[in-house]
């Protein structure tokens, strides 16, 4: 493929596209393992990730 006078550009921006995608994906790896370590450890505290749910007067209500 011939891009001209423009392909030290078409091959930078898809270099440095391919490099921030990379880099977002490690990141989110690396957030995601965070994430379950700090899960585990409330775990292992005894904090629980369920919710309690609350009654409200609306779902109270009969029809």
């Amino acid at each position: 493929m011939d891009f001209g006078p423009y392909a030290s550009f078409i091959y930078a921006a898809y270099g440095i596209s391919a490099l921030i995608i990379i880099a977002l994906i490690a990141w989110i790896r690396i957030d995601r393992k965070t994430l379950e370590d700090s899960l585990k450890q409330l775990a292992a505290h005894g904090h629980s990730r369920k919710i309690k749910s609350a009654r409200t007067p609306a779902s109270s209500e009969t029809k």
